[in-house]
């Protein structure tokens, strides 16, 4: 498929272009982290409970950070992941003065650590930092609608499918095969994310990959027919 053949196909699907991924937003967030020392988190590490009380805001310097909510009963929900340049943390710090999220680090992970309050104050100190903030909250939004998508799309290959198609929408460039995916996931944050099991994750994309549909391109994910991919979104259940 010629390059301009698949980013059309991409830019005309009939779906809103947006991810549950939110890597490298372009933000500047100096006016907060100006001064402060930059803290790492090994993969695995809390950041906050969901329910803990909001002292601290987090900028993502280097990096992934997934949210997460939890059932009364336990039961873990997967929300988005936010790479380098986003915030976490902000939900809650002007109203419930809780955390509405748990925060894991997916990888190894560099942030700064902002007061909650000092984070108030700048906000309301400079206009354009609050700007910034409206924008990528909005950004946020449209991560946890794309999540809604997800669970709503039935059977793995769906979930997938949507998932892929997100991000392409969204990180995808031009590539001679198809369109490249300009960020790099583990199967497991994938299967987080699409509310799967690790093995389903596995199974679905060997398949697409066997179809011809996935290619690589050295450590980057190329998808090589993406009208065909966007089909199985709408494809009866299976």
């Amino acid at each position: 498929m010629r390059t301009g053949d698949a980013r059309s196909t991409l830019e005309g699907a009939n779906r809103p272009r947006r991810t549950f991924w939110i890597e490298a937003p372009a933000f500047d967030w100096t006016a907060l982290t100006n001064g402060r020392q930059a803290r790492t988190l090994s993969q695995g590490s809390t950041l906050f409970e969901q329910g803990d009380p909001v002292r601290s805001i987090f900028v993502i310097s280097r990096g992934r950070v997934r949210l997460a909510t939890y059932s009364d009963e336990g039961k873990e929900r997967h929300l988005m992941v936010i790479g380098p340049g986003g915030l976490v943390g902000d939900w809650g710090v002007a109203d419930r003065g809780s955390h509405l999220t748990a925060a894991v680090a997916s990888v190894d992970t560099t942030v700064y650590e902002v007061p909650a309050a000092g984070f108030l104050r700048a906000l309301q100190a400079e206009p354009e930092l609050l700007a910034q903030a409206m924008a990528f909250a909005e950004q946020r939004i449209q991560a946890l609608l794309q999540h809604h998508d997800l669970l709503s799309a039935g059977p793995a290959v769906k979930r997938v499918a949507l998932a892929l198609t997100g991000l392409a929408h969204a990180h995808g460039v031009p590539h001679p095969r198809g369109v490249r995916l300009q960020v790099r996931f583990t199967q497991a944050e994938m299967a987080s994310i699409c509310s799967l099991s690790r093995m389903s994750v596995s199974t679905v994309l060997k398949d697409l990959f066997s179809r011809g549909l996935l290619l690589r391109d050295g450590r980057w994910l190329v998808i090589a027919e993406p009208g065909k991919i966007d089909a199985l979104i709408g494809s009866p259940d299976r």
